[in-house]
C-alpha cells in the first residue's frame, strides 16, 4: 500500500512514504517555497501590482492592504495541491496523512481537490516540518490512522 505523509508549513513541504500507520518515515521529496521565508517589507512595494504563480500559470492583483507573505502562502499551499493532485491520479498514493502548522493546513485544505481530500486519512495541526525525519514521528500519535 503506498501511503504518504506530507509534512509542511507556508515555506516547506517534505513527503515521506510510510508501510503502514505505525511505521518510520522514508522521505522522497521537498518542496520549497523561498518566497515564504522573504521579510514582508520585500515582498511588496508602494504601489499595488500584479504577481504570479511559481508556476507561471496563473495571474493575480495584490492590493496594498493585501499580506503579501499571506499571498505567497497561498500560492505555495495552490502548488503542493497541483503536486498531490498530478500524483493521485498517477496513483502513486492510496492514503495520505497531513501534518501542517495550523493556518498552512487551512489554506492546504482550501487548495485541494475534492478527490485528494478523500484520499485523507488523518490530519495533525502541528508546526514541526523543521524537525530531522528521525525525530518526526515521536512527535505524532504512535497510530496515525
Amino acid at each position: 500500500m503506498n501511503n504518504w505523509v506530507i509534512v509542511g508549513d507556508s515555506a516547506r513541504a517534505r513527503f515521506y512514504k510510510t508501510q503502514d500507520s505505525t511505521s518510520d518515515f522514508e522521505e522522497f521529496q521537498t518542496l520549497i517555497h523561498n518566497e515564504s521565508r522573504m521579510q514582508e517589507q520585500k515582498l511588496t512595494s508602494d504601489r499595488s501590482g500584479n504577481a504570479h504563480d511559481t508556476a507561471g500559470m496563473s495571474r493575480f492583483n495584490i492590493s496594498p492592504d493585501q499580506n503579501a507573505k499571506q499571498k505567497e502562502s497561498e500560492i505555495f499551499a495552490h502548488e503542493i495541491a497541483s503536486y498531490l493532485e498530478k500524483s493521485r491520479t498517477e496513483n502513486k498514493f492510496s492514503q495520505l496523512v497531513v501534518v501542517a502548522a495550523p493556518r498552512f493546513l487551512g489554506q492546504l485544505r482550501n487548495e485541494l481537490s475534492d478527490s485528494c481530500k478523500k484520499m485523507i486519512v488523518s490530519e495533525y495541526d502541528k508546526n514541526i516540518s523543521h524537525m530531522r525525519t528521525s525525530d518526526l514521528r515521536s512527535h505524532l500519535p504512535s497510530k496515525l490512522w
